[in-house]
């Protein structure tokens, strides 16, 4: 999530404002032979605990969920907007993240779990967005060097966000 919401920042200068990430698997395993033979054992193993088994015959038409890779999709491109590289198109960034709330992990939680999830997040977020940002200061002599620290000022505004839902939420539950 972290190297797709850099690519829309700062490769393709878009805000990401509506995106939707979706996780899912596509319809071909991606697991390798060895370990299917690991996991199942050979077809000799399956063919002779089989010719055992009291129950009905396993159905081999029907393919086995749980040996698919797990992919993410990035939908609805329908509201992006363009965005600068300046504090503007940082701003623009941080209101599309406070728009598309449910898709994006989130700072300040407190289960490993969800710490964990915004750790990769804006490691992936932060070192794809600095080799993307190199390769655009390379190309063009004439963006500056602070184009490197946008990155970073997005993440403060969206640890910003979720501090102010935070004190919204205490606010409201003490009435």
């Amino acid at each position: 999530m972290g190297l797709a919401l850099a690519v829309m920042h700062w490769g393709a200068k878009t805000d990401a404002r509506d995106v939707e990430f979706v996780l899912g698997s596509g319809s071909e395993e991606k697991v390798p032979r060895e370990l299917k033979e690991d996991i199942n054992g050979t077809e000799e193993e399956e063919e002779e605990q089989e010719e055992h088994d009291v129950a009905p015959a396993k159905y081999h038409g029907m393919e086995n969920f749980w040996c698919r890779q797990t992919e993410m999709w990035v939908l609805d491109f329908n509201q992006v907007r363009d965005i600068t590289l300046d504090d503007a198109g940082v701003v623009l960034a941080v209101e599309a993240v406070r728009l598309n709330d449910p898709y994006f992990p989130k700072p300040l939680k407190s289960s490993e779990a969800e710490k964990h999830a915004w750790k990769a997040f804006i490691v992936s977020y932060i070192e794809n967005s600095t080799t993307i940002l190199r390769q655009a200061l390379q190309n063009d002599q004439n963006l500056a060097v602070e184009i490197l620290g946008f990155p970073r000022k997005f993440i403060l505004g969206v640890v910003e966000l979720e501090k102010e839902r935070m004190s919204r939420r205490e606010g409201g539950n003490t009435v």
